[in-house]
């Protein structure tokens, strides 16, 4: 225990030494496609078509989700072309999307919307 307590590493490694924020309750869930999460996963092996990324959006009452193959070269406004041309295409406006990803790629992503 003292050795933790003395390791800089073990120090910075806990939640308490790290600048984190307060949780964010999400809404209740009331119908399917209106409230969504998205993620990014980068750096996949590349497909006949030289894709390498997927952009993976969830329905997170009925857990259904679209796979969207792009290129991790892509800028933040092609994805969210892509978000509106494979989902709000077929789904129309939603009431909230939650992601993961940092407040500058959410700012450039809706003001592309």
């Amino acid at each position: 225990m003292t050795h933790c307590e003395s390791c800089p590493v073990c120090q910075i490694a806990k939640g308490q030494a790290q600048s984190m924020g307060l949780y964010t309750l999400l809404l209740t869930l009331k119908d399917i496609w209106e409230d969504l999460s998205m993620d990014l996963m980068l750096g996949l092996s590349h497909t006949q078509k030289r894709v390498d990324s997927i952009f993976m959006i969830v329905d997170r009452l009925s857990k259904m989700t679209y796979f969207i193959p792009y290129w991790k070269t892509s800028d933040i406004p092609h994805v969210a072309n892509l978000f509106f041309q494979e989902i709000m295409r077929l789904h129309g406006v939603l009431s909230s999307i939650v992601s993961d990803r940092d407040n500058k790629f959410l700012a450039i992503f809706w003001t592309t919307l």
